[in-house]
């Protein structure tokens, strides 16, 4: 939604920053659906995963909208890139502490499982 937010606007014209944020966002998208499925079985390293691409969504707030803010894009429209990005970013941070917590639990679990027998 912020890239149709942004790039819907007449004064953005195909360029350079254009294509990097298009194939930045194919990543982030793909990343992100491979973490989700990784935290649906309680992977440790997908949780950590979701926390590194929180931190980068965070660091993305400094370099796309606020860019565009300056050529075009209005304070409102700033705001919902910046909360959808937050959004995002907080979604992900949630992800993995529930991963991590679920994680834990398997593995006490499994531990228990395994002095049983």
């Amino acid at each position: 939604v912020m890239f149709v937010i942004i790039y819907k606007k007449k004064e953005c014209v195909p360029d350079f920053q254009m294509g990097f944020d298009l194939l930045i966002n194919v990543i982030y998208m793909l990343a992100v659906f491979l973490i989700a499925e990784k935290t649906k079985a309680y992977s440790k390293k997908a949780a950590y995963a979701a926390f590194i691409v929180a931190a980068i969504q965070i660091a993305r707030i400094f370099w796309i909208p606020l860019n565009y803010l300056n050529n075009g894009l209005t304070v409102i429209q700033f705001g919902w890139c910046v909360g959808l990005i937050v959004l995002s970013a907080v979604s992900l941070i949630v992800a993995g502490i529930v991963a991590i917590n679920k994680n834990q639990r398997l593995e006490v679990h499994l531990k228990m499982l395994e002095e049983k027998r």
